[in-house]
């Protein structure tokens, strides 16, 4: 009776181990998706960040970019206005030399020619 009485008490002591086992192990897994959850919480408003961050970087590459094509069309113009006058102050020089007079000159103001007899 004795053994019986000490092996029902054995029994109900590692029952309540286990229960206490279990318990241990629910209350763990409960942490550890808490835990879970608010890594990705973080995690994902980090991402958001980055995101916005990456958005804005585009957007201010694009405006650049949208800038620099001005700028380039600018010079392009700039370029073909030069290679104009250039050439308008080319053809005044040659029609200076063929006049032959001896007191022609070519004297330079602002940007053209102008000869001067």
């Amino acid at each position: 009776l004795q053994l019986q009485t000490s092996l029902a008490s054995a029994e109900q002591r590692l029952e309540e181990l286990d229960q206490n086992e279990l318990r241990q192990q629910e209350e763990n897994a409960r942490l550890m998706e808490q835990l879970l959850a608010e890594q990705r919480a973080k995690f994902e408003s980090q991402l958001k960040g980055y995101k916005e961050a990456v958005i804005a970087h585009t957007n201010s590459a694009k405006a650049l970019e949208v800038e620099l094509e001005k700028v380039s069309e600018a010079a392009k113009k700039e370029q073909k206005d030069l290679r104009e006058e250039i050439a308008k102050l080319k053809k005044e020089i040659e029609k200076a030399k063929k006049a032959k007079k001896p007191e022609a000159t070519v004297k330079k103001v602002g940007t053209s020619a102008v000869g001067k007899a």
